[in-house]
């Protein structure tokens, strides 16, 4: 990903990586907008999932979690407790991550 593996990134493979982070960090925006996040620069909150939510999925690929719903289980808690770090009220956060899995 992004070059590490040896591969040469293109232009075209940095757009899209950029337009995935984009859609990310306005997410994060319109939470700090609507009051669910305490204000902070939404750059930095969309890197701190980005790394979180990556560093789940390489623990998923090297086996560590053995059972598929171990793996569900700690993204849930991830969002969750992400959410909550970056101002959230837990049960809020909760009921918005069971609504997004729900769909």
């Amino acid at each position: 990903m992004f070059g590490a593996t040896g591969v040469d990134l293109t232009d075209e493979d940095r757009g899209s990586g950029a337009h995935t982070l984009r859609v990310a960090r306005d997410a994060v925006a319109r939470c700090i907008e609507a009051g669910r996040f305490r204000p902070a620069e939404p750059w930095v909150l969309t890197r701190q999932s980005w790394c979180l939510a990556h560093g789940l999925a390489s623990l998923e690929l090297a086996g560590f979690h053995g059972d598929p719903a171990t793996g569900d289980t700690d993204f849930r808690a991830h969002l969750t407790n992400f959410a909550v770090g970056a101002g959230d009220d837990l049960t809020r956060a909760r009921a918005s991550i069971a609504d997004a899995f729900a769909a």
